[in-house]
């Protein structure tokens, strides 16, 4: 079973963009990628489609100021190397979201957290979009009953695993009041 890690928060203002990989389970890690295109991140969702490339979506990163981004990038080399999709995927920019892959290649992204100005947003939306060799079509704002009424930060979504894959059947998230 391979792991692979992308980005993510050293500590205070240290973000990170490399990308490791384990293939026995976490005992041991190989760098894949010390630098793998996108801006230093954190608060990144990513996916493994069905082709088994990696899709990575959204974040945050600094320049002078802490920004969000709504890119969406692929690896289709187990994250030796990355392609941006789009620059601009069609959702507002945000962190702390989640995403899940379904069997027709499309992806649902969830939720998520944007600070601007001192104003604070929490996301209840709800996008479905397909990245390249997807049969479905996006980006596409949907509600069908996959968001919660309240705005979430950090959220988890999962897909059953057996059975019916890529049927959503769970959403958990930090509730800010």
């Amino acid at each position: 079973e391979r792991i692979i890690v992308m980005g993510g928060d050293l500590g205070s203002t240290s973000l990170t963009n490399d990308t490791w990989k384990s293939a026995d389970k976490g005992a041991t890690w190989t760098l894949q990628n010390a630098s793998s295109g996108w801006l230093q991140r954190r608060g990144i969702s990513s996916v493994v489609m069905p082709d088994a490339s990696i899709v990575l979506t959204a974040g945050s990163y600094m320049d002078t100021n802490l920004k969000y981004s709504n890119e969406t990038w692929r690896s289709t080399d187990k994250g030796v190397s990355w392609t941006r999709v789009n620059a601009s995927s069609g959702w507002p920019e945000r962190h702390d979201h989640t995403s899940v892959a379904l069997p027709d290649g499309s992806i649902v992204l969830l939720g998520g957290y944007l600070f601007d100005g001192g104003q604070d947003t929490l996301f209840n939306d709800t996008w479905r979009f397909q990245p390249a060799g997807s049969s479905a079509a996006g980006p596409a704002r949907a509600r069908a009953g996959l968001s919660p009424s309240d705005p979430r930060r950090a959220p988890a979504l999962r897909t059953r695993m057996a059975g019916r894959p890529g049927r959503v059947v769970g959403v958990v998230g930090q509730r800010h009041e």
